[in-house]
């Protein structure tokens, strides 16, 4: 199988390997690990705050809706399955180093059509993407967007994102080559 003139399964393969020699299942693990038990104290600290200016089931009402509203309680296989897809393509990319699977992988079905509405300038971006850059996703639940760039052109992407938007902040960020955590 091919994508874009690549051998699907030699990348796959290297991606892999990579993975397990770069720690990235470590990595990710105590990533998930700390998040976790730092968000889980957050709520509780919310929730204990809120308590004390609200009643209990304002305090459950509010809560639940909050956090249902924020993404649908069904996703139907075939969006699970691109999103998947596009996160493998993209672990691909970045083990290869290949600007093409890379562009290939900005896309999402999960989570970024239920929160475009917090970033109003994805769509525009996508749709113009700036010379040299390889594509766009919101990051997080937004209103920041990642404009992926070729490496060479990251800061003339940068410069033609200020000037098409002079009211935010642009960062010419560098990739990070290594992880957090022991050397």
């Amino acid at each position: 199988m091919r994508i874009e003139g690549r051998d699907v399964v030699a990348v796959l393969k290297t991606t892999w390997r990579e993975m397990g020699e770069d720690k990235v299942s470590v990595y990710a693990a105590q990533m998930a690990y700390a998040f976790f038990f730092s968000l889980f104290p957050l709520l509780l600290f919310f929730a204990a705050l809120f308590s004390l200016v609200a009643d209990k089931q304002t305090v459950q009402s509010w809560f639940d809706t909050r956090l249902a509203s924020a993404l649908p309680g069904d996703v139907a296989f075939a969006d699970a399955a691109y999103s998947a897809g596009r996160a493998a393509l993209l672990g691909a990319a970045l083990a290869a180093g290949d600007p093409a699977l890379l562009a290939a992988s900005a896309g999402d079905r999960l989570h970024e059509p239920y929160r475009a509405a917090n970033a109003p300038h994805l769509v525009a971006i996508r749709a113009d993407l700036p010379r040299g850059a390889l594509g766009a996703a919101l990051s997080g639940s937004g209103p920041t967007v990642v404009v992926w760039a070729e490496r060479d052109r990251a800061g003339e992407v940068a410069v033609e994102l200020a000037e098409r938007y002079p009211e935010h902040e642009i960062l010419h960020l560098p990739v990070a080559t290594a992880g957090a955590g022991p050397a």
